[in-house]
């Protein structure tokens, strides 16, 4: 709709401001919601600026949510992700702990890499039980995916058929 592409566009500027560069340089698909003097690419710093860009993140979410709409995140076979990965998500909750989000994470038991990282941060969220859940799946189908996301979001409102696709795929 045009009118969100101009609120999205709003609340970038107001929210993200100069710093909104800094962000479509990890997330491309914010650049046509910049205004044009900022559509420049900008090279990221060092890892002294980590912090700050889990902070600017955290700020961008805030863009896309609204009180009645949650923010869902999914990551894909955790056990994989790098170090900075799982550093960036961890800072982002940090910042977020009242928003309204969803954080959707599939792993492979007994898979892990050297460091083990990825169980530590998955142990981390367990003992936040309010809003914690977590799920034993097996193979899934199309219907059983349109289910657990409807549960998830709290909905009984009609998914889309290509995010219930996107998600069944996945």
């Amino acid at each position: 709709q045009p009118h969100e592409a101009e609120e999205l566009r709003r609340k970038i500027r107001t929210t993200l401001g100069a710093t909104a560069q800094k962000l479509a340089a990890v997330v491309p698909g914010v650049k046509p919601f910049l205004p044009e003097e900022m559509q420049e690419n900008v090279e990221l710093g060092e890892s002294s600026d980590f912090q700050s860009f889990a902070k600017l993140f955290s700020d961008f979410t805030r863009c896309l949510s609204t009180e009645d709409q949650s923010i869902v995140f999914m990551f894909d076979d955790l056990q994989w992700a790098d170090e900075k990965s799982l550093d960036l998500i961890d800072q982002f909750f940090s910042h977020n702990n009242s928003q309204r989000f969803h954080l959707v994470v599939s792993h492979r038991l007994g898979a892990t890499t050297e460091s083990g990282r990825h169980m530590a941060f998955i142990d981390k969220f367990r003992k936040l039980k309010r809003r914690f859940s977590e799920i034993d799946l097996g193979p899934l189908d199309r219907e059983s995916v349109r289910a657990t996301a409807c549960n998830m979001l709290s909905t009984t409102q009609q998914l889309s058929g290509d995010f219930v696709d996107f998600m069944a795929i996945r």
